[in-house]
């Protein structure tokens, strides 16, 4: 199992970067209109599947390559792999610029222009992220995402005062991506690993893995923000502003599997390469169980409030989403922990051609689904297709789990009971130091 502590660091980074999120659509959503949200709505899913891109590239190879060498060696993946961000990300930049000039999308033709401002310091902020998770360093990521949601903060309350136009939202992340770049790079010791050597055998393992990682993002990414591209070609921006809004309200039941999922990886990296395949079972059943434990009362509770969080924080017109909220949750809640601990495990084990077979597949019969469905029962076809496609790929990867390292979904629901149980008992314990200590 992963220690308590750094589940729980973990789970408050995250919580700071869904404050980022949250704070960039609840004040979108405030200050200009629905089909302006549904404008920026599109130009983030856009920047999202770009920047997925890239990071499916880069960090499953970094993470895998960097865990558990010695130091010399761990600097010259650090530089390669920098390099490799770096060279991917202006790449993406220039080409979403070009196609800005061009006028070739006259709706976000701004906002791409000005994607480059936003994208490259992201693009290192991110990469800083990675390394840090692969060191399981949870404390120091803290400190840096904190500095993101304290820019941000400035940077919303001059927008507000201002009234500057939503172009403007694309800068103020830019500057936030490079505050906290900063802080990175100072904090990671830049120097020491730019002053290595390059040895060009570390490129030649990083793009096997990269091949396999740009694939799965591609298609996966393509699949989660489908919905987002139909609503807005075979419907309106208000539609796609709904959407949108229901998919930021998702991060709440994320927050726990992004925290745990973020350390399992190198811990599954880490047992992986002592070839104990019981071990690796005993994680992957252990922490599936205790992220589906969260998830009941937390799907439950979102489910119930959704109408009054949606008026709350977005206006009334926005309460339409209360109803595609409460489906996303509920298949992100039950196949979410499977899925990315699936790629976790078979990662772990140097075989990435599994993932990026279900990804791939299950994206697909998404995006078909999707088609037909949002041009046939409009907006809840975007919100039905996932969950269909998703129960398709848990029956799938369940078999190949069985079959690769002997995990049997059914202990993961069956020690449910067991974590309410452990939670219990730490909770009482810390009542009971806290008692004493007054």
């Amino acid at each position: 199992m992963l220690p308590t502590s750094k589940i729980l660091w973990a789970l408050v980074n995250n919580l700071v970067e869904l404050s980022i999120g949250f704070g960039t659509i609840v004040l979108v959503t405030r200050q200009f209109t629905s089909d302006e949200a549904g404008t920026w709505i599109l130009f983030t899913s856009i920047f999202l599947l770009l920047s997925k891109l890239r990071e499916g590239f880069v960090q499953t190879a970094l993470v895998k390559f960097s865990v558990g060498v010695e130091k010399e060696e761990r600097n010259s993946i650090l530089k390669s792999n920098l390099i490799i961000n770096m060279c991917l990300e202006i790449a993406l930049s220039t080409i979403i610029w070009i196609i800005g000039m061009m006028d070739f999308f006259p709706s976000i033709s701004e906002l791409l222009v000005r994607y480059p401002i936003y994208a490259i310091p992201w693009s290192i902020y991110r990469w800083i992220l990675t390394v840090f998770r692969s060191q399981l360093n949870v404390k120091i990521i803290f400190k840096i995402n904190t500095v993101i949601l304290i820019s941000l903060s400035v940077g919303g309350g001059c927008l507000f005062t201002f009234n500057w136009p939503l172009e403007f939202m694309v800068i103020i992340l830019g500057v936030c991506s490079f505050n906290a770049s900063l802080l990175g790079l100072y904090l990671i010791n830049t120097k020491q690993f730019l002053k290595s050597k390059i040895n060009w055998k570390h490129f030649k393992k990083q793009f096997y893995f990269g091949n396999h990682g740009i694939l799965r993002e591609l298609t996966g990414t393509l699949s989660n923000r489908i919905n987002v591209f139909l609503t807005a070609g075979f419907l309106t921006f208000s539609d796609t502003a709904l959407l949108g809004v229901a998919q930021r309200y998702t991060q709440l039941v994320l927050l726990p599997n992004t925290a745990i999922q973020s350390l399992l990886f190198p811990k599954a990296c880490e047992i992986a390469n002592s070839k104990d395949v019981a071990l690796l079972k005993q994680l992957f059943e252990g922490n599936i169980a205790r992220l589906l434990a969260v998830f009941i009362p937390l799907v439950s509770g979102i489910s119930l409030f959704s109408h009054f969080l949606i008026t709350f924080l977005n206006g009334p017109e926005y309460v339409p989403a209360a109803g595609l909220l409460v489906i996303m949750i509920v298949t992100i809640g039950l196949f979410a922990p499977f899925g990315n601990g699936f790629g976790s495990m078979v990662n772990a084990i140097t075989k990435p051609h599994l993932n990026t077979q279900v990804v791939v597949v299950n994206s697909i019969i998404n995006i078909i689904l999707s088609v037909i469905l949002v041009k046939n029962i409009g907006i809840y076809g975007a919100v039905i297709a996932p969950f269909l496609s998703e129960l398709i790929g848990f029956i799938w990867i369940g078999k190949i789990l069985k079959k690769e390292l002997n995990i049997d979904f059914i202990n993961c629901f069956q020690q449910i009971p067991t974590q309410y149980k452990i939670l219990f008992v730490n909770l009482k314990k810390f009542i009971s130091s806290k008692t004493v200590s007054i």
